[in-house]
């Protein structure tokens, strides 16, 4: 089927009505694979001029079952990845921003774009911009605007919608109610996306176990988290755990290892991490981890629960970029250094590695 493009310019010479607008757009959308008509719709959730990650986009269509493998060999983030790039080059996207590598980290839609997309997923997702708004109980996917100035201000019609499988909030607030976690958390059985990044949370409920269809969790850039319940660990469908940010998180859970499905755990800026749990190296479909931060204690004083650098041994599929925190210099290091496979990490784009004097006390 041939594609249809339409340039960025070309937008801006559409004539200013939108009822003479969205039908010329929709051509374009018309021709969309279903897949990619989908994926494109989605995006609806985000606010109009939002900067929207990339490779969180690409996880979070694979939460919602959105990525289609045709054979065993395929790998979800590459097929994710040209979704992207087709819609990318048929102008759905645009003022893509690159990292130092030059891949592309952050984009934009069109304001008519976003229309369209508003338009064409219909019913099954809405975004409430205040407290008042209704929610249709057909409703699959949420997403909270900056309107709202707590969690105490969601529309109670939200919980009549109890299939929701999406519920973003893309835009920081000033508080966030744990106890309206927790209610989100037993109202909401379905929930395979649950982003609350930036909203203010302290602690997460131990509850969140019983969310069996969460494949998606953000909770980067709330300060205060000190710790996750181990109880996490029982979400075996998770493919994707965002902690970027949480300033005063100390740990990770140690029983990490149940999360076979795992393939993307984000730990930039967790600065108070001061080990990676044992068992890490089981996680072998992990695609990304930023960081890998060992124990600054002597290496045969380090605690068995802690991780190793040998916990990177199996870990042949991670992507992007890689840091390693805390190495030690001496014949120990050098074995253990030999234990981690480094050489094996093929698929990095970058390797960082920082090393410390080693405390002799």
């Amino acid at each position: 089927m041939e594609r249809i493009r339409i340039q960025d310019n070309e937008l801006l010479k559409i004539p200013q009505n939108e009822n003479d607008i969205l039908p010329t757009l929709k051509l374009s959308y018309d021709y969309l694979s279903s897949y990619l008509k989908q994926c494109f719709a989605y995006c609806s959730l985000f606010p109009k001029d939002y900067e929207i990650e990339k490779e969180s986009l690409i996880y979070m269509w694979m939460a919602e079952g959105f990525i289609k493998l045709y054979n065993e060999k395929q790998c979800p983030e590459d097929v994710g990845h040209e979704y992207f790039m087709d819609l990318l080059w048929r102008s759905f996207f645009q003022d893509v921003e690159e990292d130092e590598l030059g891949n592309i980290s952050t984009f934009k839609m069109h304001d008519l774009m976003h229309d369209m997309a508003i338009q064409v997923i219909g019913s099954e997702s809405t975004t409430i911009y205040s407290k008042e708004k209704d929610i249709d109980n057909k409703n699959r996917h949420v997403s909270f605007i900056d309107t709202l100035n707590s969690s105490s201000e969601i529309t109670f019609s939200l919980y009549k919608a109890r299939r929701i499988r999406t519920f973003l909030w893309p835009c920081e607030t000033t508080y966030w109610d744990c106890s309206t976690f927790s209610e989100i958390i037993e109202r909401f059985k379905f929930i395979r996306l649950l982003d609350l990044h930036g909203s203010g949370i302290k602690t997460i409920p131990s509850s969140i176990k019983k969310l069996k269809h969460l494949r998606y969790l953000d909770l980067s850039e709330n300060k205060d988290i000190e710790m996750l319940p181990n109880s996490i660990v029982k979400l075996y469908n998770l493919q994707t755990l965002k902690l970027s940010e949480c300033d005063k998180l100390k740990e990770l859970p140690r029983d990490v290892n149940k999360l076979v499905n795992l393939r993307f755990l984000e730990i930039g800026g967790c600065l108070g991490l001061t080990h990676m749990p044992n068992g890490l190296d089981q996680l072998t479909n992990l695609q990304t981890l930023s960081r890998f931060v060992m124990s600054k204690g002597r290496i045969d004083s380090v605690p068995r629960s802690y991780g190793k650098l040998k916990e990177l041994n199996r870990l042949n599929e991670l992507r992007g970029n890689l840091s390693i925190e805390n190495l030690k210099h001496g014949k120990d290091a050098a074995i253990e250094y030999k234990d981690a496979n480094l050489k094996e990490k093929q698929r990095l784009d970058r390797l960082d590695l920082e090393w410390v004097e080693e405390d002799m006390d």
